[in-house]
Order: C-alpha cells, then sequence, then structure tokens
C-alpha cells in the first residue's frame, strides 16, 4: 500500500489553505469600501460626530470627515460643482443643511482634522455652547477662505 501523505501533511495542507482562504478575504475586505475624504483622503466614517457631505458632479454624494474639508473642498470646487452641503449637527448627531447652522470657530473641541468649525442648529445653542467651550457663532456667509485659512 502506497502513503500518499505522510504523517502531518494533511494539516499542513489544511493550514496552507486556510491560510490562502484568509488572506483572499481579506483582500477582499470592506477597507477599500470605506467612503473617503474628497478633500484629504481620511476615511471619512472614522468620526461620524463630524462627517458631512455634498453632491457633486451628475449627483455624485461626496464624504468628509470634518466640516473644515467640507468647506475648503467646497470654496475649491466652487458652487457648480458641490451642492447641497450637509454637516452633522453637534448636539442632535443628525445630518442638516449648511444653511441651517451655525459655526463656533475656536472651541475647545477639535475634529479629526484638528482645530474646526462645531455645526450647531440655533442661536441660543451656539451661543450657549461658544460659552461652555469658547469660541465665536459664525453664520454660513462669514465661514470665508481666511477663516478657514486660519483653522491650522
Amino acid at each position: 500500500m502506497i502513503r500518499m501523505w505522510s504523517p502531518g501533511a494533511r494539516e499542513l495542507l489544511a493550514a496552507a489553505v486556510a491560510m490562502v482562504v484568509g488572506l483572499t478575504l481579506l483582500a477582499c475586505s470592506d477597507a477599500e469600501t470605506r467612503p473617503r475624504c474628497a478633500q484629504c483622503g481620511m476615511y471619512a466614517d472614522s468620526a461620524p460626530a463630524w462627517a458631512a457631505a455634498a453632491t457633486g458632479p451628475e449627483g455624485a454624494t461626496l464624504r468628509f470627515d470634518s466640516p473644515k474639508c467640507l468647506f475648503r473642498y467646497a470654496a475649491a470646487q466652487g458652487p457648480e460643482r458641490v451642492r447641497a452641503l450637509r454637516l452633522t449637527e453637534y448636539y442632535t448627531q443628525a445630518e442638516r443643511p449648511a444653511e441651517a447652522l451655525l459655526y463656533v470657530r475656536g472651541s475647545d473641541l477639535m475634529s479629526p482634522m484638528g482645530a474646526d468649525l462645531v455645526p450647531i442648529e440655533g442661536r441660543e445653542a451656539a451661543e450657549g455652547f461658544a460659552r461652555d467651550h469658547g469660541g465665536e457663532v459664525l453664520t454660513r456667509g462669514q465661514v470665508t477662505s481666511a477663516v478657514l485659512s486660519a483653522l491650522e
């Protein structure tokens, strides 16, 4: 009788097959399907409390990891290429249109991108936040290139 497998060869073969299957599954993981920030390339879903989005050309959804990245991208691309800006409101964690929010700059909170604008709905809530965390309340129209440049 001819023995095809030496002792331990089956276990070695099974381990090799398991490793190949595991590496194949790892290569097909969702790491490449996670949304990336259109401005800086970081994962846009790493800090959901700071996430933002916009509608790009042909209706594509653009994702951002922070308000600062959203506004910098929108300023660079222009309104014809980036519209329907949406941000995560600080207190409710709900996605809201950029025009419906106020922004606190200079607070003690940091986004994944460092110093940032904190989106808050309602004047009273924004002023209360600024009292508690420092900073200045801005309207959407006051979020200028100079304001964004100062957020380094």
